[in-house]
C-alpha cells in the first residue's frame, strides 16, 4: 500500500520539470501516471494504483449512465504516463500545468495513495477551506467512512 503523507513546496525548472520528494521516490520509480483532479489541482498516481484505478473504471457501464462516462474522459483523457528520470525529475506537461494554474512553485500534498499538486495560491485557499468547516461537519463525514 502507497503512504503518501504531508506537503512539499518545490519549484519548478524552466523545462517544466518537477523534483519528487525522496519521500515518495520509492513508491514512484517503477512510473506514475499524473492527470487532472476535480478541483484546479493535479493528481499523481503510482503506476500500479493507476492501473487499478483504471480496472475500476473499466466496470463502470459508461453507455447506460452519463456522469461515469464524463468522470473517464475528466481522469484518463488528460492522463499522462511518465518515469522519473535519475535526479528523481518528471516533466509536468504544459496543458495540465495550465490547468492547476501551476507555474514556477507547487504544493505537493500526500494524500494516502496519492499525492496532489496545488499552485500555492490554490493550496491556501483549500486550507482556509478545510479549516473553516465545523467540528459537527467533520464528525459527521467522519462517521460516513
Amino acid at each position: 500500500m502507497f503512504d503518501f503523507l504531508g506537503q512539499y513546496e518545490h519549484s519548478i525548472d524552466e523545462k517544466g520539470r518537477l523534483t519528487i520528494p525522496s519521500d515518495y521516490r520509492g513508491d514512484l520509480s517503477d512510473g506514475l501516471v499524473v492527470t487532472r483532479g476535480k478541483q484546479r489541482h493535479l493528481n499523481v498516481f503510482p503506476l500500479e494504483r493507476w492501473k487499478a484505478l483504471v480496472e475500476d473504471f473499466e466496470g463502470i457501464p459508461v453507455y447506460t449512465w452519463h456522469r461515469p462516462a464524463n468522470l473517464r474522459r475528466l481522469v484518463l483523457a488528460h492522463a499522462v504516463k511518465t518515469i522519473p528520470d535519475g535526479h528523481g525529475r518528471v516533466r509536468l506537461p504544459d496543458h495540465l500545468r495550465e490547468f492547476a494554474q501551476i507555474d514556477d512553485q507547487v504544493i505537493l500534498a500526500g494524500v494516502g495513495g496519492h499525492i496532489e499538486l496545488w499552485a500555492p495560491a490554490l493550496w491556501k485557499e483549500q486550507l482556509e477551506e478545510l479549516d473553516s468547516i465545523s467540528n459537527e461537519e467533520m464528525q459527521d463525514d467522519l462517521l460516513r467512512i
